[in-house]
């Protein structure tokens, strides 16, 4: 090993791992690496509002197995493209098979620090995601809620896990059942997200500055700080499988296929900007 530095072979290997997630072929996922810190952008072109379709849950899924056994990575910040939405919710669609519950148990688990940064609307699963993530930092342009319960739904991808761990059961039974939405502010009053800013700037410069701070520790104690938080303060994999057991069968009702219907009808199959936006005070027309 003789002329071979310690940090040229440290950067051999950032830049391994690096290549490893950039050669993934995502097509919903955009990613650029800065040192130790990850930067991934949702940006399903497929869709006006960023929808969570399959092929954003299936690249999703070949980053986080990316993630697993990238020792050069140490923060990854999730973000949108999308100038009005973070991701609206779930692609409704091609509903036939469940949205991964395991994938969003799995970014939980992830060794690196996972930030959301959150600049738009994200319900449903949308929601269901940034709970997954280990921090979540907002602008007055977020609006979050679930609204599965007006579908005849429950939450399939463990949000109905993970959202009494932030909020208490009390508020958890307040937002799930009447599925309300949360403005930034009171997101951040109840712990849905740890801090709410008056604008994207503001935001951004906080999440930013953060992230480096974050990025200057060892990767083995943020990992080691983040399985221990997990054991006090995680969803096991029995509580994230009884949620996605519910959702199938839930899925299958009458009910429940007839009010998916109305909800294509008042989204315009999930293009009206309009509706999609305040889609928390629309959604009491499927029941008119």
């Amino acid at each position: 090993m003789k002329g071979i530095s310690f940090f040229s072979v440290v950067s051999a290997v950032t830049a391994l791992a690096t290549t490893e997630l950039h050669n993934q072929g995502f097509t919903t996922l955009q990613t650029s690496q800065s040192g130790s810190i990850l930067t991934v952008t949702i940006d399903n072109t497929a869709s006006n509002v960023n929808l969570i379709s399959l092929n954003v849950l299936d690249d999703l899924d070949r980053l986080v197995t990316a993630l697993q056994n990238d020792s050069a990575t140490k923060v990854v910040l999730f973000r949108s493209k999308n100038r009005d939405f973070f991701a609206a919710h779930l692609d409704v669609t091609p509903l036939v098979q469940l949205p991964g519950s395991n994938l969003l148990l799995n970014i939980s688990r992830l060794p690196q620090a996972s930030i959301a940064i959150v600049d738009g609307p994200a319900r449903g699963i949308s929601n269901e995601f940034l709970m997954a993530c280990d921090m979540r930092f907002a602008s007055a342009k977020a609006i979050l809620g679930n609204f599965e319960v007006s579908l005849g739904l429950t939450l399939g991808a463990g949000g109905v896990s993970f959202m009494p761990l932030l909020l208490g059961r009390g508020r958890t039974m307040e937002y799930l059942l009447s599925g309300k939405d949360f403005n930034a502010q009171d997101a951040e009053k109840y712990g849905l997200v740890n801090k709410a800013f008056t604008s994207s700037e503001e935001l951004y410069k906080y999440v930013n500055q953060l992230a480096n701070r974050i990025a200057l520790f060892p990767a083995g104690a943020l990992a080691s700080i983040k399985a221990a938080v997990n054991l006090v303060a995680g969803p096991t994999a029995d509580q994230v499988r009884f949620d996605s057991s519910e959702f199938i069968r839930l899925t299958a009702t009458v009910e429940a296929q007839g009010l998916l219907q109305r909800f294509l009808a008042l989204t315009k199959n999930q293009t009206s900007v309009g509706v999609e936006l305040r889609l928390g005070e629309e959604l009491p027309k499927l029941y008119n």
